[in-house]
């Protein structure tokens, strides 16, 4: 089932398919679900059966690793931000951010398309491998293109997909795209691992799109929990001004 979903989900690219006579824009999404919860898949019978066995001794572990795909695919998918409100972005505020999820390559591809994490866990398969996909955008600050010291900043929301739920996800076709809406505070991501976010006449913002596979095996009296990346790929950078908070209200 596992390597089923993977290749539903994250590798739907590999059969060739015809150029389309028109590009376009096939869904909008303004994400709102706030900061990612954390879901349970829920139990089957046979895994309580498998429970009271174990004496409620049950030993958890962790994997992780990189989900392999055809080298090219990140080339096949461009990420582009669309616009950024408001300009200039201000330190400690909120702002949102649309960034386009384009198709580019000859195939079709697949991307997680759901905000609601809990219907997803909710139609986990009733097997020993269980497992959903995931993807979140990032949004960074830096002085300079190709500067080392770059800012992420604090965002909200993802997207999620279950094999079993065809309209957890969404198909672009090649050619076509989705745009994405996002919010987010001009402040780090994380506190106690940033220094701040500077204000600059000139910034460099881009925006990266992520995509994961987690998992749940459970064998006996173990259960594994695994974290698999997979696509990630970077936009352009776009030129803004980030103004202190003081600077703003005056």
């Amino acid at each position: 089932m596992l390597r089923q979903f993977i290749f539903a989900l994250l590798v739907s690219s590999a059969v060739s398919i015809c150029l389309p006579a028109s590009a376009q824009l096939v869904a909008t999404k303004t994400l709102s679900n706030g900061p990612a919860p954390v879901v349970e898949f829920p139990p089957n019978p046979e895994d309580q059966v498998q429970l009271q066995r174990c004496n409620g001794s049950v030993s958890y572990s962790v994997a992780d690793g990189v989900v392999v795909q055809k080298p090219s695919i990140e080339e096949m998918m461009r990420v582009e931000i669309v616009k950024v409100t408001p300009i200039p972005i201000v330190i400690g505020e909120q702002f949102s951010a649309t960034v386009r999820i384009r198709n580019m390559g000859k195939a079709a591809i697949a991307l997680p398309w759901d905000e609601d994490l809990a219907r997803i866990a909710a139609v986990a398969p009733r097997l020993r491998d269980e497992g959903y996909g995931s993807a979140w955008v990032d949004f960074e600050v830096r002085a300079k293109v190709g500067s080392r010291q770059r800012i992420r900043l604090k965002v909200d929301g993802g997207l999620y997909a279950h094999s079993s739920l065809s309209s957890s996800s969404l198909t672009l076709q090649p050619g076509n795209w989705a745009e994405l809406t996002v919010s987010g505070e001009v402040k780090c991501q994380l506190d106690n691992l940033c220094q701040g976010v500077k204000a600059a006449p000139k910034s460099f913002f881009s925006a990266t799109w992520n995509e994961a596979l987690r998992t749940v095996r459970r064998d006996g009296c173990s259960r594994i929990s695994g974290y698999f990346v997979g696509r990630h790929v970077t936009s352009k950078s776009v030129k803004l001004e980030v103004l202190a908070k003081a600077t703003a209200t005056k």
